[in-house]
């Protein structure tokens, strides 16, 4: 599973099933530097790396039990370069064990696709602030995508590759104060 943006409190927000929601987290895609897009970044990877991280005598002992199916791979994170810099010393700074996750800069161009696993993910650049993205995310299996407009203005480019993968559900994120005009 992959999670599109991680705004302030998302982690609070997860509720009782923290945990095994955390377990069950492939990846997280950052849109761009908005604090209500990566303002929960730092405390969501931090507590899913606590679960996964393993010092290496964890490895070590985990090994002599024949027990490695208690290892978790590594949280992804994929994200525009100044959340990732950022992301990288918060983690630091909270002690998030390194082996817990790992962390991708997005390609700063038109269009990027990263594939992990059957999972690919691909970054279109949008206009909106430095450094923004929309996303496709699509498994290998699946006859169908989703697109994430992120924040961004209008944009031919996106719109183009989401005609390109077909069938798709489109999650197009924007918020609007009452004096705002569409």
């Amino acid at each position: 599973s992959i999670l599109l943006d991680c705004g302030a409190g998302t982690l609070r927000t997860l509720g009782p099933d923290t945990d095994e929601t955390l377990d069950a987290l492939d990846a997280v895609w950052v849109s761009h530097a908005h604090w209500d897009h990566f303002g929960g970044l730092a405390a969501l990877v931090a507590a899913a790396a606590r679960r996964r991280g393993r010092s290496n005598e964890d490895v070590a002992r985990a090994l002599k039990r024949q027990k490695c199916d208690d290892v978790k791979p590594p949280l992804q994170v994929l994200a525009p370069a100044r959340v990732a810099a950022f992301l990288g010393v918060a983690l630091d700074v909270l002690g998030a064990p390194a082996s817990g996750y790992t962390i991708q800069q997005i390609a700063d161009q038109a269009s990027s696709k990263i594939q992990r696993g059957p999972l690919s993910i691909t970054s279109i650049r949008v206009t909106h602030c430095r450094e923004a993205f929309a996303c496709i995310a699509r498994c290998d299996d699946e006859e169908w995508a989703v697109a994430y407009s992120g924040d961004g203005r209008p944009s031919e480019h996106f719109a183009r590759k989401c005609r390109e993968e077909g069938k798709l559900v489109l999650i197009h994120e924007a918020t609007f104060s009452d004096e705002d005009k569409a």
